[in-house]
């Protein structure tokens, strides 16, 4: 049976880490669309804010770069919160 979880990913710190050209982000695809790596388990236990799910950036193996948290998930419903154009930045300084 299927199970639906929510939960957020750190733009921030995704977008800090393609700048800084992190080998978990590779482009790929007919449109060489960027992609990143990443490595997502259930705990055995919730966390302290009942998250369930973790989500960490994944380079490639024989790479010397660190895996780091993006993200983690909890089990429930989308509690969706509005955002607008301005909280995204420009895209004019992605190295990709």
């Amino acid at each position: 049976m299927s199970k639906n979880f929510y939960g957020s990913i750190d733009l921030t710190q995704l977008l800090e880490a393609a700048r800084a050209l992190h080998p978990a982000f590779k482009r790929a695809g007919e449109k060489n669309h960027v992609y990143v790596n990443v490595s997502v388990w259930l705990n055995d236990e919730p966390d302290k804010f009942g998250n369930v799910l973790s989500i960490k950036a994944l380079p490639p193996a024989d790479s010397q770069a660190e895996r780091f948290y993006i993200g983690n998930c909890k089990p429930g419903k989308i509690q969706p919160q509005e955002l607008n154009p301005d909280d995204f930045g420009s895209d004019d300084d992605l190295p990709f």
